[in-house]
């Protein structure tokens, strides 16, 4: 079954954003949780929007080093929950370095 151009372009421009560029995470819902947890919710709330803009400033230097695969994969596991640059950033090194493993044996 043959494949119409438009389902194609489609398909292409989907696909196209995350491997080219540091997908767009809305990460203050999750900040938001997990500073509810915490004693103090605007402290809480900083802390974790820092170090969320801190791994998605880390993403744009790194991003095209990664493979196109895994940063794929990783992007999909950051969406499923609670959107986090720090979770997507720990995914991307845990592939890399689980790679270097499988390598050296």
């Amino acid at each position: 079954m043959p494949f119409s151009l438009q389902a194609l372009t489609v398909a292409v421009t989907l696909v196209i954003p995350t491997a080219e560029t540091v997908p767009t995470l809305n990460v203050e819902p999750g900040c938001r949780a997990a500073a509810r947890v915490g004693d103090s919710l605007d402290a809480s709330l900083q802390t974790c929007m820092s170090d969320e803009n801190t791994a998605h400033n880390d993403l744009q230097k790194q991003w095209t080093q990664f493979p196109v695969a895994d940063r794929e994969r990783c992007t999909a596991l950051s969406e499923q929950v609670k959107a986090s640059y720090v979770a997507l950033l720990q995914c991307l090194i845990t592939s890399r370095e689980a790679k270097k493993i499988e390598r050296a044996q």
